[in-house]
């Protein structure tokens, strides 16, 4: 198999490992019983209890992710000019790649990985340019870094049109995960076909 093609697959890998530990893990499906109020609490309880991912490890030939931390059905809504973008969940994992993928990592034993799922929507029937995967990240370690657009989906570029996105930004960090109870969001403005801005600066930023 030709290298660039074994490269572009294993980006594609990776980028699953990073953003598959995003759903629900040993959920209760019990049913309670009829007018049974106390079984149907229980249930719901349960429910609540293992409706999250953290603590989940994902193994592959790519190396371990462990999720550390989870925001999720966040689903808070910013307007850029014609553009509407809500902020779903948000993931913090810990990442450690196996030796033959380390050199995707600047050759680290372990990072972090910042996972923010969207859903992008061009409110117009112009053509509007919009890059939320070329984000940068900001945390309360110090940290800032620019958006893996390799690794996430592409929920930027031309809107042409009324024209919905939906996907995940991902951010790779040096920081301890454990240690990121804060990150801001630098997501830019939408701007024109003619790339005049349309739009303020999209900023959102998160206790986790």
């Amino acid at each position: 198999m030709n290298k660039n093609i074994r490269n572009v697959l294993a980006v594609g890998s990776i980028a699953l490992l990073l953003t598959a530990c995003g759903g629900k893990t040993n959920e209760v499906k019990n049913e309670p019983a009829k007018n049974n109020k106390a079984n149907a609490e229980t249930t719901v309880e349960n429910n609540k209890k293992t409706d999250s991912s953290v603590g989940k490890v994902d193994e592959s030939e790519f190396g371990r992710v462990e999720v550390i931390k989870e925001k999720k059905n966040i689903n808070d809504q910013f307007e850029s000019g014609p553009i509407k973008l809500t902020i779903t969940d948000i993931q913090i994992s810990k990442v450690n790649p196996s030796p033959n993928y380390k050199s995707m990592f600047n050759d680290k034993d372990e990072v972090t990985s910042v996972v923010l799922a969207v859903e992008v929507e061009n409110t117009s029937d112009e053509t509007i340019n919009f890059f939320p995967d070329q984000g940068t990240i900001v945390t309360n370690t110090k940290e800032q870094k620019g958006a893996q657009v390799f690794l996430s989906d592409e929920v930027g570029g031309d809107f042409i049109g009324q024209v919905k996105k939906k996907g995940n930004i991902i951010f790779i960090l040096d920081s301890n995960a454990e240690e990121i109870n804060n990150v801001k969001f630098v997501l830019g403005n939408a701007s024109n076909s003619n790339f005049e801005n349309v739009g303020e600066e999209i900023t959102a930023s998160y206790d986790i």
